[in-house]
């Protein structure tokens, strides 16, 4: 089967020196490979001077694009191919002054924002580490300080015995000389939105997509917005569920308070800066939180549901979040959320890249009306699956029929067909009977 083109393989003739462009695209993704001799399809041609293209090509990339490549002569179907391989680049890499990431087989521009969130993500220093010379200790909330100063005592040891406020921000890397960091502002400051105006939380109530109820706007620092709005989510949007544990009344959100806190802190820790606000959408059904800013490349949405290497975009507010207590441990906020749904019987979050960010979505019920219609379910099935909605518990097949007062082959031909339209799982045998779950 003939190779294809990809985002780390790309087929070239002969050599041209535009063709580092493709080269400077593949350093600054995941790295990849040129294999020089070969057509459009794959298709090994004849190539000349490759005694001269082994000896010169070396050269010409690292004084062109200052990466250093693996240039190798290989030899397919009785012709000589050249492959140059180029990895990943730490540090941005450019041609003619210009940036290029791979995008599927081609080669793209970045541009405008793109462009300037790529080189700080990129860059020596993230956008958080960067100073704010207009602002000043003035400009600093002590009290947020103060509840600082007792929730990371645990983690911090000099914490209680810095008494002078800039010296403790330059301790905390918050500060260089007399200027403050980004961080600092964002993490403290009184007025984060004078100098960051999209540095804020917006929470808004929907119908529908287009029928907005009510809306809040969560302003002051990270610290002050992350528990403001979840005030505002349990005052205003989420109701409470009541349940007894002996002859204690407790009460729980509908969704996971620890998993809403995480989804919350993720958000504004990872949030591109340079983009809108943080937006949270509340639904009959479903709560969406979205921050602007896409994965890094080497973390895909699957892993967010597995341990994975911590890569926050902006590392300051991570580790002051950190040292806080707020985050426990790099890289198990989204298992977190994740196994926190699973544990309170709910559908497992939705991760998605959207519209430049990462968009979370937690849902109340693991099918809408709409659904189970368009899966042309009889009236036992949805009677069960709304009762193993409201119960999160797995059902057998005995109670199926009980429930549905139908026979034993009715209640295995129903069981079966849920299985097979994706909508309850087989847990195999547990003593004599089956047991499903949702799915």
């Amino acid at each position: 089967m003939a190779l294809q083109e990809t985002h780390r393989l790309d087929f070239k003739q002969s050599w041209q020196d535009d063709h580092l462009k493709t080269l400077c695209a593949f350093s600054n993704t995941e790295g990849g490979t040129i294999q020089l001799g070969k057509n459009d399809e794959g298709q090994p041609v004849s190539l000349n001077d490759t005694k001269k293209l082994l000896e010169s090509l070396p050269g010409k990339i690292i004084q062109k694009l200052g990466v250093y490549p693996q240039v190798d002569l290989v030899e397919e179907a009785g012709q000589a191919i050249i492959h140059i391989t180029v990895e990943a680049s730490p540090l941005p890499v450019s041609y003619h002054g210009k940036y290029y990431k791979r995008v599927g087989s081609t080669n793209q521009e970045l541009k405008g924002q793109s462009l300037a969130t790529f080189l700080l993500d990129r860059g020596a220093k993230g956008w958080d580490s960067q100073l704010e010379v207009t602002a000043s200790l003035d400009d600093i909330e002590t009290s947020t300080v103060e509840t600082f100063r007792r929730l990371s005592a645990p983690r911090i040891p000099f914490i209680h015995t810095e008494e002078d406020l800039l010296t403790l921000l330059q301790k905390l890397n918050l500060a260089e000389g007399k200027h403050l960091k980004r961080a600092a502002v964002l993490l403290f400051g009184k007025n984060p939105q004078r100098f960051y105006p999209q540095s804020y939380i917006k929470v808004g109530l929907f119908a529908s997509d287009a029928d907005l109820l009510s809306d809040d706007v969560i302003q002051g620092n990270l610290f002050e917005q992350v528990e403001r709005t979840l005030e505002v989510l349990k005052s205003k949007h989420l109701i409470p569920k009541i349940y007894y544990e002996q002859w204690l009344r407790k009460q729980k959100l509908e969704y996971p308070e620890n998993a809403l806190r995480e989804a919350v802190i993720n958000s504004v820790v990872h949030k591109d800066y340079i983009g809108p606000p943080v937006q949270i959408s509340v639904y009959d059904d479903k709560l969406m939180v979205w921050n602007e800013g896409l994965l890094p490349s080497t973390i895909t949405i699957e892993d967010l549901k597995k341990k994975h290497p911590s890569r926050p975009r902006n590392q300051l507010l991570s580790e002051i979040f950190y040292k806080a207590g707020y985050i426990e441990a790099w890289g198990r906020g989204t298992v977190t959320i994740t196994q926190s749904c699973r544990q309170e019987g709910l559908p497992e979050p939705q991760f998605r890249e959207a519209f430049g960010g990462l968009e979370l979505t937690f849902r109340r019920e693991y099918f809408t009306q709409e659904q189970l219609a368009e899966a042309n379910l009889n009236e036992r099935q949805i009677k069960v699956l709304r009762h193993m909605q409201e119960t999160r518990q797995a059902m057998t097949n005995s109670e199926y029929q009980d429930l549905a007062g139908t026979t034993k082959k009715t209640a295995t031909r129903d069981l079966q067909d849920l299985v097979e339209k994706r909508m309850v799982i087989n847990l195999g045998k547990s003593g004599t009977s089956a047991r499903y779950i949702l799915k």
